[in-house]
């Protein structure tokens, strides 16, 4: 599957992340829709939603859990952005996951 991580990166900063009820447990406002969509944190260190595109796609992680992952990280005064490559995220010279469903991700220093 063919994922496109600058979009889903750009995407997912429209959208607003807050904190649910349970633990674990973000409330993600999508910035397009404006319909919000429950993001849970897994044990293993995944995450979950509940939207349409994720039911389709459970091995893949949606633009709510980039928000979801970019509002953590910036609690931490760090930056997350998804590429479709390895290749393209060893270009930005930053630390790499891969999360095995088609994009890797780097984090790096937010700027002051």
């Amino acid at each position: 599957m063919q994922r496109h991580g600058a979009k889903l990166t750009k995407k997912s900063r429209t959208h607003e992340v807050t904190r649910g009820a349970g633990r674990g447990e973000f409330v993600v406002t999508s910035g397009t829709s404006g319909k919000s969509y429950t993001v849970t944190e897994l044990t293993d260190g995944r995450f979950a939603c509940v939207c349409k595109w994720a039911e389709y796609h459970p091995c893949g992680e949606c633009s709510h859990v980039i928000a979801v992952r970019e509002w953590l990280a910036n609690a931490e005064g760090r930056h997350v952005h998804a590429h479709d490559s390895l290749e393209a995220a060893r270009k930005s010279h930053h630390k790499i996951e891969d999360r095995n469903d088609g994009l890797w991700y780097t984090t790096r220093k937010a700027r002051a």
